[in-house]
């Protein structure tokens, strides 16, 4: 039998009543019943790179679950280095938070892993330095822009690395 009843195509009624529970379920983060403001910010601005999306979404739960302002620090860090709303940062922006001190992370290099920039880092080495290093490491699709699931995947420990077969 379908949806209808009738022996014809489900109710439209149904199919959205269906795909809004959907949602639902999948936007809950926290696990509480209940979609937060931050939980649909963050549901619509990752859906934008669904195949990251999906590869965070069990680290962002349990981050959550361990922090549950982790959420909203990490949207409130992209909107600081997003000014003009468009979804992506660029390197620029990424140098503009090494030089405000808002980011700290320096990127990988080598087998060496992340760790954390220091004030000789950004006298020497320089904002603009450290966020081409970044950027190489956040940037997983290799557009030159780092989309806010690829931002959020990167915070959650998720990195770039090659596969050899």
């Amino acid at each position: 039998a379908d949806a209808s009843g009738d022996g014809g195509a489900p109710c439209p009624e149904k199919v959205v009543a269906l795909r809004v529970a959907q949602l639902l379920v999948e936007l809950d983060y926290k696990g509480d019943g209940y979609v937060s403001e931050e939980e649909w910010i963050h549901g619509m601005l990752a859906s934008s790179d669904a195949r990251v999306a999906a590869a965070v979404d069990e680290s962002l739960r349990s981050a959550i679950a361990q922090r549950p302002r982790s959420l909203m620090e990490l949207q409130a860090l992209f909107a600081g280095s997003d000014p003009a709303g468009c979804g992506y940062m660029n390197t620029k922006q990424v140098a503009e938070l090494y030089a405000s001190r808002e980011i700290c992370i320096r990127a990988r290099r080598g087998s060496k892993p992340s760790s954390a920039v220091t004030e000789a880092d950004l006298a020497h080495i320089g904002p603009m330095a450290l966020a081409k290093e970044l950027m190489e490491d956040m940037d997983l699709d290799g557009d030159g822009l780092v989309s806010y699931a690829e931002f959020v995947a990167y915070c959650l420990g998720r990195r770039k690395t090659d596969v050899y077969l």
